[in-house]
């Protein structure tokens, strides 16, 4: 079978490749033969049905397995002869074929040219660090007991305090034409509000029906990373007055009030190592994208780009800024490369016993029917895949992050929680359009 390049260049290419008639039967009738030994059809003896019926019975099945296995072989010829790694592939149309004629396949390749990874050491990153100090632990213990306080509706005209909870729309105002909603979840308060927004953004005092406007420029780390005008509309605003101290203790499984300190401490060093960890993959991921410029097929970004969109696939990792859809599945894509390929450069494998160790661990044990579940999943081939599709990533990570240079820099809880603010969790399980995997050649690597 011979793959011939009839149109495009570089990231998008279409071929075509002819199977001869003469070809493509012999390994049809080599495919009947194989079913005439073990088909158990009424009336018939095993291995005694006559291929009539067989064809008949089994031809249609037959023949489109063969097609496949055809157009699977001409992709792979063609990704070989042009140094592709692919991204999508696309028929042009289902291979067909008349009785007695050749099989005709077209096909386009979305991909990208092979390439190098630029070296890890030439890496730097900033990762915030945050030293916990008395004066946070006070204000962490304010917010916690206005948190379990008890809180009622607010009258029309009651104006938001700044523990109060309000009920807001946010809008992009930047076109007044045609405001954007920006999409945020939950509830705030004016000092949660001003905090991811930063301190133009003063919703103190709003009331219910209410609408404010702001010219706001967010801190570094906040979901927009330029000044633009933000619209906020009160949707309903919810009074609240803090818990005494003997229920904030009771909450909190503390017996005396040092001890509450000392719980509310932990819980925000943990949350501020928590943030700087993610901050460091997510800015991590950032520099292997830009440092490896990669042209990307636009049809294929379009296609994460509009999956994005509907909400039917995630990005691989988050970005620290707002950026249009197109940017996040660029990068998204380009990411999901470079993993892949530095996990193949390195001969970074995945054993059996890795896939079994995360699925146990990403169970939780309190199921009743825990041990199942992970038994099931283990015995699913896609979802093995995927665990392992993911432990290589993060494999492939670590070797980066282990040669970058690591820039720690010292700044204060209200600044680390403020990046925190807009940074969805990190997730490295991207379906791309395509395949559940990723790209085609993602999803190697794994052994039992």
């Amino acid at each position: 079978m011979k793959v011939k390049r009839i149109s495009g260049s570089g990231s998008v290419q279409s071929f075509s490749a002819a199977v001869p008639a003469e070809q493509f039967e012999s390994v049809m009738d080599g495919r009947l033969n194989e079913y005439a030994r073990d088909a158990k059809i009424d009336g018939f003896r095993k291995g005694k049905v006559p291929m009539t019926i067989i064809r008949r019975r089994f031809g249609t099945e037959v023949e489109t397995a063969i097609a496949s296995d055809f157009l699977q072989s001409a992709v792979e010829q063609a990704l070989a002869e042009h140094d592709l790694v692919p991204l999508d592939v696309v028929p042009e149309r289902m291979p067909k074929r008349a009785p007695g004629a050749p099989l005709d396949l077209q096909f386009t390749v979305h991909g990208v040219a092979t390439f190098k990874v630029a070296p890890f050491d030439g890496l730097e990153i900033d990762v915030p660090v945050v030293d916990v100090t008395d004066a946070d632990v006070d204000a962490e213990v304010t917010e916690f007991s206005y948190m379990f306080g008890a809180t009622e509706p607010a009258e029309t005209d009651f104006g938001a305090r700044s523990e109060d909870t309000v009920v807001a729309e946010l809008f992009d105002r930047s076109d007044s034409a045609n405001p954007k909603r920006i999409p945020v979840g939950g509830l705030a308060t004016p000092k949660s509000f001003q905090r991811t927004w930063g301190e133009a953004a003063d919703i103190e005092g709003i009331r219910a029906g209410e609408q404010r406007e702001f010219q706001v420029s967010p801190l570094p780390g906040n979901c927009y990373d330029k000044p633009f005008k933000l619209g906020v509309l009160a949707r309903a605003v919810h009074k609240r007055e803090p818990a005494s101290m003997e229920d904030l203790m009771k909450r909190l499984s503390a017996e005396t009030e040092p001890d509450l300190r000392a719980n509310v401490r932990t819980m925000l060093e943990h949350a501020m190592t928590s943030g700087s960890e993610r901050l460091k993959v997510v800015r991590l991921i950032d520099k292997l994208v830009k440092a490896n410029r990669l042209k990307l097929p636009e049809p294929y970004v379009d296609k994460v780009a509009a999956a994005y969109d509907a909400g039917q696939s995630s990005p691989i990792v988050p970005s620290e800024h707002q950026v249009s859809t197109d940017q996040l599945a660029r990068s998204s894509i380009v990411a999901e490369l470079l993993l892949s390929k530095i996990a193949d450069d390195h001969d970074i494998q995945v054993s059996r016993e890795e896939i079994v160790r995360f699925v146990v661990q990403n169970v939780d044990p309190n199921q009743r029917n825990a041990e199942d579940v992970i038994r099931q999943r283990l015995a699913d081939t896609e979802v093995v895949k995927m665990v392992a599709v993911r432990i290589r990533r993060e494999k492939a990570l670590g070797l980066a992050m282990k040669d970058a240079q690591l820039n720690e820099t010292q700044i204060s809880n209200d600044e680390m929680r403020r990046m925190m603010a807009t940074i969805p969790p990190i997730t490295l399980e991207a379906r791309m359009p395509g395949g559940a995997a990723g790209p085609a050649a993602a999803a190697s690597g794994a052994s039992s």
